[in-house]
């Protein structure tokens, strides 16, 4: 995807965790696929700069990365709100959970939502980055 001139107009990372929210975005970064970079450090602040959106009637990012420990509230609870936001200005948005849980009832559940695009477990390698991004289905991309 280096070099790749199709880039998304915004990726969102939210992620508790500092260390692997950086890590993460450092890898998006080298893969030069978006033109803004969002870091959210909980379930929180991620649906406030989505309410925020929905004032500027702007479109949601149209990739977040979404760590299922967090704290208050957890990814899961984070999708349910995505849910309820109006569908027009999260129609290219795609859910990429990002996380270390190993609870395999919980992950197919995960798995199971419709806003859900793909599932990567900690720690993240670079190619498996790559190939949940392409997966996603909202670009072609040539490798």
């Amino acid at each position: 995807m280096k070099g790749n001139s199709i880039t998304y107009k915004s990726i969102m990372v939210i992620d508790d965790f500092a260390l692997d929210r950086q890590t993460l975005t450092g890898m998006i970064e080298t893969l030069n696929i978006t033109d803004k970079l969002l870091q959210r450090d909980s379930m929180l602040n991620a649906v406030s700069y989505l309410q925020d959106c929905v004032v500027d009637r702007v479109q949601f990012p149209e990739i977040i990365f979404l760590d299922l420990n967090l704290p208050i509230l957890s990814g899961e609870d984070f999708l349910d709100v995505l849910a309820m936001f109006d569908e027009k200005l999260r129609a290219n948005t795609k859910v990429i959970v990002a996380t270390g849980v190993g609870d395999g009832e919980r992950l197919n559940k995960i798995k199971a939502h419709p806003m859900v695009n793909g599932l990567l477990h900690k720690p993240i390698r670079l190619k498996e980055l790559e190939q949940a991004v392409q997966k996603s289905g909202l670009q072609d991309v040539v490798s």
